[in-house]
């Protein structure tokens, strides 16, 4: 029964795009931000090591889903801040130091 109720509540919240093609304006929260423009990548890359994480790096470990974090989920630029903050609470400072020069994060096996 609940499944059947769902699929209804989907039908009225989904829309099929107009048949003519034109464009729908996506309307976006504070929170929800377009990814930022980014340089292609170059031929080769030498980058500065932002952090260096061991074998069996959790999802917890790469972001957590704290209170702190989870509200901002579709706001790249801001939850970006709390990427490897387990591991390393200076790690977005040094990311931002470096960011024109651009950076790795080098983890072993089993990475997330």
């Amino acid at each position: 029964m609940q499944e059947s109720k769902e699929r209804v509540l989907n039908a009225e919240i989904l829309l099929e795009p107009p048949a003519d093609g034109i464009r729908i304006e996506l309307v976006r929260d504070r929170n929800i931000q377009p990814l930022p423009d980014l340089d292609p990548l170059p031929d080769r890359l030498e980058p500065r090591v932002l952090l260096a994480a061991g074998d069996d790096l959790s999802t917890e470990e790469i972001l957590s889903a704290g209170a702190q974090a989870l509200p901002l989920r579709s706001n790249i630029p801001e939850i970006s801040r709390y990427l490897f903050s387990r591991l390393d609470p200076n790690a977005d400072e040094r990311a931002m130091t470096y960011r024109a020069e651009g950076s790795a994060i080098v983890a072993g096996t089993n990475c997330g």
